[in-house]
């Protein structure tokens, strides 16, 4: 079962989101170190197996692996208000569970990640131990996955639904683009 659910993760990561690109080691820049990589697993209540694949984060360092991370975040008080404005007015809320939504984001930076051992059973490709994987999208565990994937929820909502952003307090509002 645990092998399946490890298939399904990688086949998300990189073939519908394409997570990352093959890369030689000597091809690193000396000022970049290789991250590395962990599998999380749950087992739910409901006997649903999870396992997720994610970077080590916590190796990375500001101004080398990653710049500007800071995410704003919403507090109970101010979810629970918008949630009484909604009520109050009558609006249609929806409430939307995107699986892998955190892979989404585009990264700034370069970075690469170590491969464990045995992770080729599960991919289409056998590695060499010469090679690495070089992070083209935002993927868990790294510092600046959350704020990676509000810059490009930004940029769907100000491109899709026309809304405009009071940026950088990520504030949104419909208006007029003229």
């Amino acid at each position: 079962m645990w092998r399946e659910t490890i298939r399904k993760e990688f086949r998300d990561m990189i073939y519908n989101c394409k997570v990352w690109g093959h890369v030689k080691k000597k091809d690193i820049p000396d000022n970049k170190r290789l991250i590395g990589c962990k599998w999380v697993f749950k087992k739910k209540n409901n006997g649903v197996y999870m396992a997720c694949f994610c970077a080590i984060g916590y190796t990375q360092f500001p101004g080398i692996d990653h710049g500007y991370a800071f995410v704003p975040v919403v507090g109970e008080s101010t979810f629970r208000l918008v949630l009484v404005i909604g009520l109050y007015n009558s609006w249609i809320m929806e409430i939307v569970d995107v699986e892998t939504a955190f892979l989404y984001g585009d990264l700034d930076e370069k970075i690469c990640m170590s491969i464990q051992e045995g992770m080729d059973i599960f991919m289409d490709k056998e590695f060499g131990k010469d090679e690495a994987l070089q992070l083209v999208q935002a993927m868990f565990g790294l510092v600046q996955t959350a704020r990676q994937f509000l810059m490009k929820l930004r940029d769907i909502m100000v491109e899709k639904w026309a809304l405009l952003s009071a940026y950088p307090t990520n504030a949104y509002y419909l208006g007029k683009t003229s």
